[in-house]
């Protein structure tokens, strides 16, 4: 099949069509599972939360709206699952995989750096993992997946200033949180 615009695969997929789906799924998983790793820390469940989303696009097809972005309608459909998921299993700790599973430095010979880098990243990591959700999202739909606040706002319902608030008060909180690693 020839990779269409999102608009034109989805008029496929509202007519029956699996292989624009595919197309669909395969245009979207890779970030989609990213983000929601992000946001719930662990890989196998942001797998599922990302599966849950794309049946969720299929059966909900005849609903989709071509004025919509198809990259904001599934962000904000994963992340409505991620939200209802947490609330769900209020005890699990989300956010676990804040920094970057890579690191860019090379830490071969170097022991104390790498125990430094670790624990700074436990740090920042425990931290964010202290927000409540209607922080984190947008800052891990900002900060990390590189959103503009209108895409954010849309995504998550709210209206541009709150998602600046939240914003605002998330960073505060990290960098009160974090202050001594800010300094150094």
């Amino acid at each position: 099949m020839e990779a269409g615009s999102d608009a034109q695969l989805m008029e496929w997929v509202q007519k029956g069509d699996r292989q624009a789906f595919a197309a669909i799924v395969d245009r979207y998983k890779e970030r989609l599972v990213a983000y929601l790793t992000r946001l719930c820390g662990n890989g196998a469940q942001a797998e599922d939360l990302a599966q849950e989303t794309f049946l969720k696009l299929y059966l909900k097809a005849a609903n989709y709206d071509e004025r919509q972005k198809l990259g904001g309608y599934l962000y904000k459909m994963a992340t409505h699952l991620a939200f209802d998921h947490h609330r769900r299993n209020a005890r699990r700790r989300l956010l676990s995989h804040f920094m970057p599973a890579k690191v860019s430095v090379t830490l071969e010979g170097n022991p104390q750096r790498a125990a430094e880098l670790s624990e700074t990243q436990q740090r920042i990591k425990s931290a964010i993992d202290a927000l409540s959700m209607k922080f984190r999202i947008p800052l891990v739909l900002h900060d990390m997946e590189g959103m503009t606040q209108a895409e954010i706002a849309k995504i998550t319902g709210q209206k541009i200033g709150t998602i600046k608030s939240r914003l605002s008060r998330a960073r505060a909180s990290l960098r009160s949180e974090l202050a001594d690693l800010v300094e150094a």
